[in-house]
């Protein structure tokens, strides 16, 4: 089994592909890794369907004893996930260097 697998966002997250990110996303929560790493360096902008889609992988994630963590998150992101409480829910890391410390840190 696999520590973590990092996926790479690597636009805006919208209506137009959201259901894309919930099927990678529950691919890799399916798969072999304890940790799946979302990176948001190049997100801009989250809808809500996309934040339901982060949220309610997170909690099937849990009951298969896995996690999932976010990383890079812009400051405009930020503001959202701090106003929806995603980040009392959720782990976010200023870099993946950090997450992945955090996996190898919570795996021993």
């Amino acid at each position: 089994m696999g520590l973590f697998k990092i996926l790479y966002l690597k636009e805006d997250i919208t209506l137009k592909n959201a259901h894309e990110l919930k099927r990678k996303i529950t691919r890799l929560v399916n798969g072999n890794s304890t940790y799946i790493i979302l990176n948001m360096e190049k997100v801009g902008y989250i809808n809500g369907l996309g934040l339901e889609i982060i949220i309610q992988s997170s909690i099937i994630a849990r009951k298969k004893n896995k996690e999932i963590v976010i990383t890079n998150i812009g400051s405009s992101l930020r503001e959202s996930f701090h106003t929806t409480k995603l980040s009392t829910f959720i782990k976010w890391f200023d870099s993946d260097r950090e997450a992945i410390a955090y996996c190898q840190q919570n795996n021993s």
